[in-house]
């Protein structure tokens, strides 16, 4: 079309013909822009079925196959979540492949073949180029609906920019993402609305099949996925220069540093993306962050109702019996920070946990190394053991309270490494049993018992959480310690009793001896091998109850050393 218009004005443009210069080069403009638009749709079209090719032949199969697999006994031990993450490493291979053969396919195909000497390519160029930009914004947000996330469509959902300023601590925000669309389709016609339709018919089936899947299936998934993001990150847009820089004509030559999207040369080194190829690739980061922080409310989500279920009736409990010990559910939350350090491990890299547990504590005459009270450390107790901090003291403590959020920002860069993912782990189940806390009324026995679980919680930090900073400048074994302080101080102020609020010290009137929280902690870790059939009996008002024995439990929280199989 285009050739034969030009000829067409080179022919009326002639002076014994007469028409106008003007006229006739505005028929060639014409010819341009309906070119230009014939070419952008027909390239839309081709990346319109690449999307389900690669949900159907990548996306799915890898999906399905991870919820469903299963490690083999006989095999050399490799952790699940690694092979899942091979899969997922995989699946993005193909994907690219995928994409690859239809970028060589447009390019060097000829969705347009004429003999204008490279202007024609130009046009496919371009519109191969912003397809692949939209392409990938459309496989990043896809790898988030896979993982379990909803639709960030403007019809459905609504984001508020985070207003915290920078302060150059290294994390960004991604405002652009907040109010762009993540797919624009407006090149294609009605007629595709077909295609659009089947790719998320696809998407809800596998959605459905996935909700299926075993606890455990569904957290190794977003670790996968995870890395998945990071890796395309990496890698995504490089691949895909290279494929159109290999389809170009005269791809052999070296290629201009300012060469737009063929930057990515032949040449050993990696050159950098330009501007809108970067912000194209920094949506696989956001989309990282975003599954990463779904698997840490998930996991911290079955952490807090594990302590949470049955707290209420812990609150309500009357008598004079002094707690047998921590309940069960205070070492299950450490069960599960415990899984969560391991499989971050495995992925990201690093130590297995922050150190080794602590040594049982010793009692110490006028000293709460526990801080049950709620309060600053340094803070001492009324004579009628209540809280002697309030008012305006409380209220400057507050101000130097070491804060940590406890929901990350879905357009702020995470930070990917075991530290900060267990921490929020226990930040989001911790912040949860403040909540729980804040709706029961306690008794003397359920303010007790709540003592002793919560120092059981306090004394295993540091053996899964350094005392070191995040990015953000945040201390957090210090922010974990103060969301603790905050649970035993709400306690206290919704215990009936307030003399035995912030007391370390039990009076058993049963057998008229005097008990410290720490000896609590003590005989938790005390090793029991004494049991017959491995389990301690202990008394719960009338009945007697069977608990695991603690070399059962012992091994299940306490993260070993891999190297000498000893505990940490």
């Amino acid at each position: 079309l285009l050739r034969v218009v030009r000829e067409l004005a080179s022919g009326l443009s002639l002076s014994h013909v007469g028409v106008d210069v003007e006229f006739a080069s505005s028929l060639v403009e014409q010819a341009v822009d309906v070119t230009e638009m014939m070419v952008r749709r027909r390239v839309a079209q081709k990346f319109l079925a690449l999307r389900l090719r690669v949900v159907q032949e990548s996306l799915a199969p890898f999906a399905r196959e991870a919820s469903k697999f299963q490690v083999d006994p006989s095999e050399d031990g490799t952790p699940r979540v690694i092979q899942i993450t091979q899969m997922a490493s995989i699946a993005l291979s193909d994907s690219l492949q995928l994409v690859d053969d239809t970028v060589s396919s447009i390019l060097t195909g000829g969705v347009v073949v004429s003999d204008l000497k490279g202007v024609d390519f130009s046009m496919v160029k371009h519109a191969v180029q912003g397809c692949c930009r939209r392409f990938v914004m459309w496989f990043a947000f896809t790898l988030e609906v896979l993982a379990g996330l909803e639709s960030s469509s403007p019809k459905f959902t609504i984001e508020a920019e985070d207003m915290q300023p920078e302060q150059g601590d290294g994390s960004q925000i991604h405002e652009g993402f907040l109010h762009e669309k993540e797919d624009d389709s407006s090149e294609l016609s009605i007629q595709e609305d077909v295609v659009i339709e089947k790719v998320e018919s696809c998407l809800d089936e596998l959605l459905t099949e996935l909700d299926e899947a075993s606890d455990t299936a569904q957290m190794d998934l977003l670790l996968a996925i995870t890395e998945m993001c990071r890796l395309a990150h990496r890698s995504v847009m490089e691949n895909i220069n290279q494929s159109m820089h290999s389809s170009r004509p005269g791809s052999g030559r070296k290629l201009h540093k300012n060469s737009d999207i063929f930057q990515s040369s032949a040449t050993t080194q990696k050159s950098a993306l330009n501007d809108q190829d970067q912000k194209a690739a920094d949506r696989f980061i956001m989309s990282a962050s975003r599954v990463i922080s779904l698997y840490i409310m998930n996991r911290g989500s079955d952490a807090a109702f594990l302590f949470c279920r049955g707290l209420r009736e812990v609150s309500e409990r009357e008598g004079e019996d002094l707690p047998s010990g921590p309940r069960d559910e205070s070492w299950q939350i450490l069960e599960i920070v415990k899984m969560a350090s391991l499989d971050c491990t495995t992925i990201f890299g690093g130590e297995r946990c922050a150190g080794p547990v602590p040594d049982p504590p010793m009692d110490e005459e006028n000293r709460d190394i526990f801080n049950t009270s709620g309060g600053s450390p340094l803070t001492t107790q009324s004579s009628f053991g209540g809280l002697a901090m309030k008012g305006l003291q409380m209220d400057v403590e507050r101000m130097f309270t070491e804060k940590f959020p406890t929901y990350p920002h879905p357009s702020r860069t995470a930070e990917f490494t075991r530290t900060a993912v267990v921490t929020s782990v226990m930040q989001v189940a911790f912040s949860a049993i403040l909540e729980k806390a804040r709706s029961c009324t306690f008794t003397t026995a359920g303010y007790k018992q709540l003592q002793v679980d919560i120092a059981i919680l306090r004394h295993f930090l540091p053996h899964y959480v350094k005392d070191d900073f995040l990015k953000e400048g945040n201390n957090l074994r210090t922010a974990l310690d103060n969301r603790l302080n905050d649970v035993m101080a709400c306690a206290g102020e919704r215990c009936k009793d307030l003399e035995c609020v912030g007391q370390t010290k039990f009076y058993d009137p049963v057998t008229d001896t005097t008990t410290t929280l720490h000896s609590f902690v003590r005989n938790f870790l005390a090793i029991d091998d004494n049991t017959a059939d491995g389990h301690n009996v202990f008394d719960d008002g009338d009945d007697q109850q069977k608990w695991p024995s603690k070399d059962k439990i012992l091994p299940r929280i306490i993260i070993e050393d891999i190297v000498e199989g000893q505990r940490l």
